[in-house]
């Protein structure tokens, strides 16, 4: 018998999907499944990564496989426990484990994704354990072995038995793993996709909410989150969960560490040199990145002080902007998230004169500053609106996330929103998102009831109408513009385009010149569709890729990354 063969499966985004593809965000590629494959490898394993379709379009390749691992957040569990199905019909009872976002429940993970172990949070050195403990030769390590294995949960003649959440890695084990790269090369259209590269973990904001929670308890104002010692703020007296309200990233990956910048320039010089051309360093708020390194060995759990290592983020930018085909412009570099308050004159300089052009998010969430504060928010919305200013200024596109139905939300609220709004327009931003409040596990309001639908409530009608009218104008600034975009699908008479630095899906009316997937194009833009879409002519080509994306096939070339 030989060694035992590994399959990562991503089904992040998939949810009911009968296809096993993505409702949004198609041209993702996230860091998590490439961070598992990682720790495999690290072992010498034999390992492959699909996405859900294939195994959906071809369940019974999975016959060639000894452990499935499967990666989803909690409105993936129907791919998953479809996944799960074909697995048991294909290998019976050889294991299967489930991680991911979906862990932070991992009672209802175990109990409806039909795995034999959920991996909570981290799960570097939980794997690690469990590899050691037999699952390196395909096989479940005992059950007694596993209840000494902290971090996962699993059932037991019938009962989910938890082992507890794994403390957090320190920075300096977490540098320890480094995330796979030659498995981007398995997802389809993978070089015109926005390859995501985890350059900090966790988060830095251990305040908490003000609001009364579901079963009635209410912030004592100790002030131990906000002025106590850094190693104390996750200890609050009354047990509520750290950072905004709404919000779980602080209990379930713990306070922000940094990957070194060694390794973060090995990463994305390593995907480049694989064609990507779109790579977005990710975490909870690229400005925490360097903070850690200021406070160790005292964990980072405060928001605000101290401010930016600026020193620390400029020799990250200027590291990854150096390398060739991002200093020639056949590749872009882009960042995910900032906090509001820690965007200022020098942080918003630095970040224009990297990464100028591209896009950045910015989470508001509320209008209101008594609202924004009571639900433990670090930034206030006059911060955002400042932040919004002075990225703009220094040509740096900001999105701003909002969310309707929040617990605490009034007509009074919502109205100040719908205020804040119109005037981020006149500042100059770029997009603004509206989400509708759904309970996260791990965070505090998690327990509360979901917002209804926006046409249901008077509160979410107001803001959902304020964005849609902001978004209308916004994306009408687009129509006239020579946009470089990456070509993802092509059809009969259009191309599917992305703007390289980010922006609506465009569809692109090709010329003389035949174009392919991960082609780079100039496209000239002449209406909006929609307030989500732009059409226009391809110019010309600027660069030409080859790029595989066919259906993948469960082959020793997929294990190989060579198609």
């Amino acid at each position: 018998m030989g060694s035992p063969e590994f399959l990562v499966v991503d089904c992040l985004g998939v949810g009911r999907s009968k296809e096993g593809t993505r409702f949004a965000t198609r041209d993702v590629i996230g860091a998590g499944p490439r961070a598992i494959v990682g720790i495999l490898e690290r072992h010498r394993l034999e390992t492959s990564l699909v996405e859900c379709s294939s195994v959906f379009q071809r369940p019974k390749d999975l016959e060639k496989f000894d452990v499935l691992l499967l990666t989803g957040m909690s409105v993936d569990i129907p791919a998953l426990r479809r996944t799960s199905r074909h697995w048991r019909s294909a290998r019976g009872d050889k294991p299967l484990l489930v991680g991911g976002p979906v862990s932070a429940d991992h009672f209802q993970a175990v109990a409806t994704s039909g795995c034999d172990i959920c991996v909570i949070g981290e799960a570097e050195e939980t794997l690690e354990q469990l590899l050691e403990s037999g699952l390196s030769k395909g096989e479940l390590p005992e059950i007694d072995e596993m209840t000494r294995i902290k971090g996962i949960a699993f059932r037991d003649r019938g009962t989910i038995v938890t082992t507890g959440l794994r403390r957090p890695m320190t920075r300096k084990r977490f540098n320890q793993f480094r995330p796979s790269t030659r498995v981007v090369t398995m997802y389809r259209g993978y070089q015109a996709a926005r390859v995501y590269v985890e350059v900090v973990r966790g988060c830095s904001n251990y305040l908490r909410t003000s609001l009364q929670l579901h079963d009635g308890r209410v912030c004592s104002h100790c002030e131990v989150c906000s002025s106590g010692a850094l190693a104390n703020r996750n200890d609050c007296p009354l047990e509520i969960p750290p950072g905004c309200g709404y919000c779980g990233v602080p209990s379930f990956f713990g306070p922000s560490r940094s990957r070194d910048v060694a390794d973060i320039k090995r990463e994305v010089s390593e995907l480049l040199d694989l064609g990507i051309r779109r790579i977005v360093l990710s975490g909870s708020d690229f400005l925490d990145y360097g903070r850690d390194l200021l406070v160790e060995p005292q964990p980072m759990t405060d928001p605000r002080e101290p401010g930016p290592n600026i020193k620390v983020l400029e020799t990250l930018l200027s590291e990854l902007t150096s390398l060739s085909p991002v200093a020639n412009n056949e590749a872009v570099v882009m960042v995910e998230n900032l906090k509001p308050n820690f965007v200022t004159e020098e942080t918003a300089a630095l970040l224009g004169k990297y990464l100028t052009g591209t896009h950045v998010h910015l989470g508001c969430e509320t209008g209101s500053e008594e609202h924004s504060k009571s639900m433990g928010r670090p930034s206030s919305p006059l911060e955002t609106l400042t932040a919004v200013r002075l990225l703009s200024e220094h040509n740096v596109r900001p999105y701003v996330y909002f969310i309707h139905g929040l617990p605490g939300e009034t007509l009074a609220t919502a109205g100040e929103t719908a205020e804040i709004v119109g005037a981020m327009v006149k500042m100059r931003v770029e997009k603004i998102t509206v989400y509708r409040f759904r309970p996260l596990p791990m965070s505090s309001f998690s327990e509360f009831k979901g917002a209804p639908p926006s046409v249901r409530s008077p509160c979410a009608r107001i803001i959902v109408s304020a964005v849609g009218r902001a978004n209308r104008t916004l994306i009408r600034r687009w129509v006239g513009r020579d946009v470089a975009a990456v070509v993802y699908g092509r059809g009969r008479k259009m191309a599917v385009c992305y703007p390289l630095k980010h922006g609506p899906v465009i569809e692109g009316m090709a010329g003389r010149e035949r174009v392919e997937p991960g082609d780079i194009v100039e496209v000239h833009i002449t209406s909006t569709p929609s307030d989500r879409k732009l059409r226009g002519w391809i110019v010309k080509i600027l660069s030409k890729w080859k790029v595989y994306i066919d259906s993948i096939h469960f082959t020793s070339a997929l294990r190989t990354g060579k198609p």
